[in-house]
This record gives structure tokens, C-alpha cells and sequence, in this order.
């Protein structure tokens, strides 16, 4: 028992010997919902490669902006440096105008929302799930959220509704229900900027449909920064981003980058040809 708690104290210490990031002595109040990325560059480790180099990228306010790129090319790490994740090794991130270094960490996440490819639900129901994007909400305030993310039509399925319990890390839900939640938790945050990384990936046709049709009824409401491989997802951004190699390798509207041949127009090629794989039957 002794050895077998070791590693778990091990992991405990660990998490307390994390420095947490400084907070500015005169916080600042962000002036807006866009964002900016100013020369930053970032590195995980100072014995690791950098992750992003040279980026610059204004987001305007209420516009959504997809990020597109291969595996490691920095879109992930791109999205939570906005959240601020981490500080940068060098240059700038501002949100409404402001240094994200200036922003209070408590304001911050009053002015961005996230939902992330791997969501964590806590112990609970799952009303209390979505609560916890704002404790103070009315029941009216969660359900629709619950309504415009999906939620209901699980809830409808299950005996006890929304006061279904969904057990340790939401493991009484499939994976597509978590994320519904996750959506669900940070519509209700009513966040001016939401993070949405990989939201739909590896769902199946009906909820990628539910979430899809999310982001698209927030748009023009909310900045929306967006990381996806689905092509409806991306063909609908104002602006789309390709990233390779920790740089911005391309950057404009869907029409403009499927005209110019580049990174982006070999991604719908590819994207096409996988949407008319089928599996061979086996030949007698």
C-alpha cells in the first residue's frame, strides 16, 4: 500500500511545486473582444525547439478565425498562450487591447471561454457539470444553454435528466456527450472570446453536426478562434490561418486560399479524397 502511494504523493508534490504564473500589481480591463498575437514566440522548455516562432495575428472582434495545420505545428499551443496557458519567451499577447500579462487571471477567464478536445467532468450531474461555467446562473440561463448545445436531447434519453449523475471524468457518457456538456459549460460562461480546439473531432456524424451548427449561430456574436479538420467547420471562418512549422505559412478568407494552390488547398484535397475512401470487400 505504502509503495503503491508513493507514486500518487509523487504526482501531488509535483503539482504543488508548479510556480503559478504572476499576477499584475494594477490589473488592467481588456478594451474589447479581439485578440493579437505581436512577434511572439514560445518555447516549452529551454532545451526544446521553439513551438511558435514569429507569430503576428489580429483576431477583430466577433469575427471566427480557423487554425489549420499539420500535426505539432503550433496551433494547439497558439490557442492557450490567448488563454494564457503560459507566457511567451518573447513578444506579445493581447486581448481587448491589453497584455494578457496585465489582465487579472480571474478577468481573463471572464472574457474567454474554452472548449478543448479532452474536457474534464467533474463528480456530479450533469447540471451541475454545466453550472460550473457560471455558478450563478438561473435554471432558465442553463437550459439554454443545455438547448443550444445539445444537452437536452441527452438529458431526454436518460431517466433522471439533466440530474443524471455522470461519474468520475463523465465516465458514464459517451465521448460525444461530454463534449456537448463542455460546449454547453461555456456557452453559459457567455464569454466574449471562446477557444474551440478540435471540438469535433473524433465525434460521430450527429453530434459533429450539433456542434458545428453551435459555432455557427455564435458567429458575428463572439470572437471565435477555432482549431478543426472538419471542412464545414473551416470553410465557414472569416478568415482562415495555416500554420506550419511554428509560423504563419498562409492567411485569408476560404475563396482566397482555395484560389492560390497553397497549404490550405492541398488540405481540401486531402480532405476530399479521405471522404471517398471505402474499404474493399474481400475478393473470392
Amino acid at each position: 500500500m505504502l509503495r503503491g502511494a508513493r507514486g500518487q504523493l509523487d504526482a501531488i508534490e509535483a503539482l504543488y511545486a508548479v510556480q503559478p504564473l504572476p499576477e499584475p500589481d494594477a490589473p488592467l480591463e481588456p478594451r474589447d473582444a479581439s485578440t493579437e498575437l505581436r512577434n511572439v514566440h514560445f518555447r516549452y522548455a529551454e532545451s526544446e525547439p521553439e513551438v511558435l516562432r514569429g507569430v503576428d495575428l489580429r483576431i477583430e472582434p466577433g469575427s471566427m478565425i480557423a487554425l489549420v495545420g499539420a500535426s505539432g505545428s503550433g496551433k494547439t499551443t497558439l490557442a492557450r498562450l490567448i488563454a494564457r496557458f503560459f507566457d511567451v519567451n518573447q513578444g506579445s499577447v493581447l486581448v481587448g487591447g491589453v497584455d494578457v500579462r496585465q489582465i487579472s487571471s480571474s478577468r481573463l477567464a471572464r472574457q474567454i471561454s474554452q472548449v478543448f478536445q479532452d474536457n474534464y467532468l467533474f463528480t456530479g450531474s450533469i447540471a451541475d457539470n454545466i453550472r460550473a461555467g457560471r455558478p450563478d446562473c438561473s435554471d432558465a440561463e442553463l437550459m439554454e444553454a443545455a438547448s443550444q448545445a445539445g444537452v437536452d436531447c441527452v438529458a431526454a434519453r436518460l431517466p433522471q435528466g439533466l440530474d443524471t449523475q455522470v461519474g468520475e471524468g463523465g465516465a458514464r457518457l459517451s465521448g460525444g456527450e461530454r463534449q456537448r456538456i463542455a460546449v454547453a459549460r461555456a456557452l453559459l460562461n457567455n464569454a466574449p472570446i471562446m477557444l474551440v480546439d478540435e471540438a469535433t473531432a473524433a465525434l460521430d456524424t450527429e453530434n459533429q453536426a450539433i456542434i458545428t451548427g453551435t459555432l455557427a449561430r455564435l458567429r458575428g456574436e463572439r470572437t471565435l478562434v477555432v482549431i478543426a479538420h472538419q471542412l464545414s467547420t473551416v470553410a465557414m471562418a472569416d478568415q482562415i490561418v495555416v500554420l506550419e512549422d511554428g509560423r504563419i505559412a498562409e492567411q485569408g478568407t476560404p475563396a482566397a486560399l482555395r484560389e492560390s494552390q497553397g497549404l490550405y488547398a492541398q488540405f481540401l484535397d486531402q480532405r476530399k479524397a479521405a471522404r471517398g475512401w471505402r474499404i474493399a470487400g474481400a475478393r473470392s
